[in-house]
C-alpha cells in the first residue's frame, strides 16, 4: 500500500475511533416520579320498602304511632371517603292531616287518602342500628339532617348499610285502601 492511499485511509480510521469512544460510554441514571390520586367516591343502591304494616286509626293507632323499616341503602366508598345520606321530602310533600310534610296517598288522594309519615335516622350502619327520633326532615321543601356515615375505614368492596326507619304519627283520619305510597329519594354526598 502506498503512501497516498495509507494517507486517505487515516481520517476514516480516526471517525471509527471516535465513534467507538463515544458508544463506549453512558449517561444517567436519571430519576422520575411515578405519581396517582385517589379520589373520594361512594355508589349507592337501595333495597327493600319502608313498610309500617297495617295502620289502625281506630283502636291501635288512635294515639300510638306506628314504626315502619325493611328499607335500607347499600354504600360502596373509597376509604377515607366520608359519606352523608340525605332524603328529599318524596313525590308528596303538602298540607297531610298533621299540617305540611311527607305524605303517603291512596289511589283517590283525597282529604282521607293519605297518611303522614317521616322518616328517621338508625343509630347506627348494618343490622345493630335501630330507630332514632331523629328525622330525615320534612316539610317547607328542605330535606332535613343528614345522616352522617363515618369516614370509611373498609376496602371498597365492603358493604355498608344504612337502614331507613320511618313513622306514621298516631290519630290519622284514614279511609280503608289497599296502599299508601310515596316515592322519596336519597342523596349520598361524598
Amino acid at each position: 500500500m502506498n503512501r497516498r492511499s495509507l494517507l486517505a485511509l487515516v481520517p476514516a480510521l480516526v471517525l471509527l475511533l471516535i465513534s467507538d469512544a463515544r458508544a463506549a460510554g453512558t449517561a444517567g441514571p436519571v430519576s422520575f416520579t411515578a405519581q396517582a390520586k385517589v379520589n373520594a367516591n361512594c355508589t349507592v343502591s337501595e333495597t327493600g320498602a319502608l313498610d309500617f304494616g297495617s295502620y289502625d286509626p281506630l283502636t291501635n293507632n288512635l294515639t300510638t304511632d306506628q314504626p315502619g323499616n325493611g328499607a335500607s341503602l347499600t354504600i360502596r366508598c373509597t376509604r377515607g371517603s366520608h359519606p352523608l345520606v340525605s332524603m328529599d321530602n318524596g313525590a308528596h310533600l303538602g298540607a297531610g292531616p298533621l299540617g305540611a310534610g311527607r305524605r303517603a296517598l291512596s289511589a283517590g288522594a283525597g282529604a282521607n287518602q293519605q297518611l303522614t309519615y317521616d322518616l328517621v335516622q338508625p343509630t347506627a350502619n348494618g343490622a345493630g342500628g335501630t330507630a332514632t327520633a331523629t328525622t330525615w326532615g320534612a316539610g317547607g321543601g328542605t330535606p332535613g339532617a343528614k345522616y352522617d356515615v363515618g369516614v370509611t375505614t373498609v376496602a371498597p368492596g365492603t358493604n355498608i348499610v344504612v337502614n331507613i326507619f320511618g313513622v306514621l304519627p298516631a290519630g290519622q283520619d284514614a279511609a280503608v285502601s289497599l296502599s299508601y305510597t310515596d316515592t322519596v329519594s336519597a342523596t349520598v354526598e361524598f
